[in-house]
């Protein structure tokens, strides 16, 4: 299991990742998506969360470490059109880590 993921409308919930988990384990007949937005929130203070365009080798289009004070961190894309790649072994998540991407219309 790479992760717990929950689609609602534009909305997708990935929590417990435990490996890497591409767009295409979710929408298996899609090139790519239209992402809106990703935001992190992390279990502990020092999660770090390391999303790629395509591949595990791809270029990082989304990298969050959690700061002390604030654990929730989002980026806004306004609607481009992406493959993303939850590359495992470059995040370091705790318990009740979630990653919410939305999904443009």
């Amino acid at each position: 299991m790479a992760a717990t993921v929950t689609k609602t409308n534009r909305t997708l919930n990935l929590t417990a990742i435990d490996a890497d988990w591409l767009w295409s384990t979710t929408f298996p007949n899609d090139a790519a998506i239209r992402i809106q937005s990703i935001e992190f929130i992390g279990g502990a203070a020092n999660d770090v969360m390391v999303i790629k365009e395509g591949s595990d080798s791809g270029a990082v289009m989304f990298s969050r470490k959690v700061p002390d004070t604030d654990y929730r961190q989002i980026k806004y894309f306004w609607g481009q059109l992406l493959r993303p790649v939850v590359d495992y072994s470059d995040c370091t998540l705790n318990a009740g880590h979630r990653v919410i991407i939305e999904l443009s219309d």
